[in-house]
């Protein structure tokens, strides 16, 4: 397993660097309507695993909730204290609710998807030099 590196080269490239047992991120999948209870031994056991990383694309909605009653802000902030980067989607609404966030607890890292109509490529070394080639792309849906 491989993560990359935090040293960038050359710009933007980067290198690959082998990941130890510790480091590799725990996969829990939930789909559709979640219960707290669940989102909570997600977040329990993913800081159990010793992940570096949780990413959470749960949403949706009209926007958050008070801190107090939200799994996701509950879980990333126990996460976050243990020193694990948690980032959150905005929402997986899509362009219907404009101006509507969900996960903004300022511990997070909320992101949000956007169409762009560029290319970004990239090129990653591996450690033994073996070059990979990367692309961004936006797929158009009609």
């Amino acid at each position: 397993m491989y993560r990359l590196s935090a040293r960038p080269r050359r710009g933007l490239q980067s290198v690959l660097e082998p990941v130890r047992r510790a480091q590799r991120a725990s996969h829990r999948q939930m789909q559709w309507s979640v219960q707290r209870r669940r989102l909570a031994r997600a977040f329990d056991a993913a800081i159990q695993d010793g992940v570096d990383n949780i990413s959470v694309s749960l949403g949706g909605g009209a926007g958050s909730v008070d801190y107090f009653s939200d799994s996701s802000a509950i879980g990333a902030f126990h996460a976050v204290a243990k020193g694990i980067t948690v980032a959150c989607s905005a929402g997986n609404s899509g362009p219907f609710l404009l101006g509507v966030v969900n996960n903004a607890a300022p511990w997070v890292i909320t992101v949000a998807a956007i169409t762009i109509d560029r290319d970004f490529k990239q090129t990653i070394t591996s450690t033994n030099n073996k070059q990979i080639q990367g692309r961004s792309f936006t797929l158009k849906i009609s």
